[in-house]
């Protein structure tokens, strides 16, 4: 028996929330792993520590914009059936979920290259 639009949309709703729970787990594990090695090892170099410290504010910012998404969802599965894509959903009259969950995917994707320069500055500078 094929599923109605609204049961489509609430799938997809949920499936969000679900990857965007799971990218604030893994966020917050980065930053706590990049905390506790900012402790354990010094940064001399200054663009590393300029790296670190981008790679963790972005990591930050896309725990919030997930977050924010994952608040958003019993609202959005409430309003169901929508006329349009669960991506077109917006929040608070302003703020649609296909832009949250592009920030977020943005500052992960920022904060996974901050943190693979840095590994690259290291293997440079042991060169």
């Amino acid at each position: 028996m094929p599923l109605d639009e609204s049961e489509l949309q609430k799938a997809a709703i949920e499936s969000l929330v679900d990857w965007s729970k799971w990218l604030v787990t893994i966020e917050t594990a980065l930053v706590g792993g990049i905390a506790f090695m900012s402790q354990q090892a010094s940064f001399a170099d200054t663009s590393t520590r300029v790296l670190v410290s981008v790679s963790s504010v972005c990591f930050v910012l896309s725990a919030i914009f997930a977050l924010w998404l994952v608040g958003a969802a019993p609202s959005a599965i409430q309003q169901l059936p929508f006329s349009h894509t669960v991506h077109q959903f917006r929040m608070w009259g302003r703020f649609k979920l296909v832009h949250l969950a592009l920030l977020q995917h943005l500052f992960l994707a920022l904060g996974v290259f901050a943190l693979l320069a840095v590994g690259g500055l290291h293997i440079w500078g042991a060169r």
